[in-house]
């Protein structure tokens, strides 16, 4: 597996500084979900993260999360069974290349304890997507690579239509974005919890899923539905996701993450206006 470090290392080190336990959420008048507050803090706990991320400016070893690094970084919600954030960083070269997903099969992720991961069969006949955090499209550049992205702590459940089609639109302008960048990183994750897949009270269906574009230009955010009233289920044009769009302060305080610190968040990024037209 190739590592995803050398070239993004400034980036990477900023993405991810804190990360507060993205559960139990109630929501706001805008429809963006908010973690609980905590009156105390979480009681300190031995590193959760794997030898192979300590010397890398990936992300921070958080005793609420597992962390996993490779071609892809997680935060991973053991008791949910499900990934909180997920971070790759895309350049034309990664998105350009000839890999298939044909052969792939979506896999329990062996680096968990066993009681901590997802399997197949929690998703058969369950009426939900397994949805990509990280799509496998942005791997076309290596089939080790796009084999790893069908790990299930890579996945959460995911409205199908929603998967398909407005999402599956969110995804492909991410790929346009990233082709007119030198780099751009993406965080991609989920809040809240909307009940467990088949009612077996193992995987968590996430309330939320978002994303984050971030480059040295500026950002982009969106917090779209996955649970209730609201979901979209049909292709959105540019302009349709301005309803979805929020400030990166608002994305922070969603999360219980503190994503890309030291950027300003109190206004809507800018970023890629050619790929998702700009909100008004």
């Amino acid at each position: 597996m190739n590592h995803l470090c050398s070239s993004a290392a400034a980036l990477l080190t900023v993405l991810f500084v804190g990360c507060d336990t993205p559960q139990d959420q109630s929501t706001t008048d805008s429809g963006v979900s908010q973690p609980p507050s905590q009156s105390q803090p979480s009681e300190k706990k031995p590193s959760t993260q794997p030898a192979a991320c300590e010397k890398r400016p990936i992300l921070p070893a958080d005793p609420r999360y597992i962390t996993l690094c490779d071609e892809i970084s997680v935060l991973y919600d053991a008791k949910a069974r499900i990934p909180r954030a997920v971070l790759e960083v895309l350049s034309a070269r990664k998105i350009s290349g000839e890999a298939t997903r044909d052969d792939d099969e979506f896999r329990e992720d062996e680096r968990l304890p066993e009681s901590a991961q997802a399997r197949p069969q929690d998703y058969r006949r369950s009426g939900y997507d397994r949805g990509h955090l990280a799509p496998a499209a942005d791997f076309k550049h290596s089939e080790e690579a796009m084999a790893s992205s069908f790990l299930l702590s890579n996945v959460a459940p995911q409205q199908a239509q929603f998967n398909r089609n407005a999402w599956a639109g969110l995804e492909s302008a991410t790929r346009e974005c990233a082709l007119n960048q030198r780099q751009l990183s993406v965080v991609t994750g989920t809040i809240g919890e909307g009940g467990t897949l088949k009612e077996e009270g193992r995987v968590v269906i996430p309330r939320q899923f978002y994303k984050l574009w971030v480059s040295s230009r500026g950002y982009r955010a969106w917090v779209m539905p996955n649970v209730g009233a609201g979901v979209p289920q049909k292709e959105l044009s540019g302009s349709a996701y301005a309803r979805f769009e929020v400030t990166l302060d608002e994305l922070r305080k969603a999360t219980g993450l503190n994503l890309a610190p030291g950027t300003s968040g109190e206004a809507k990024g800018r970023l890629c206006a050619a790929s998702i037209p700009l909100s008004r």
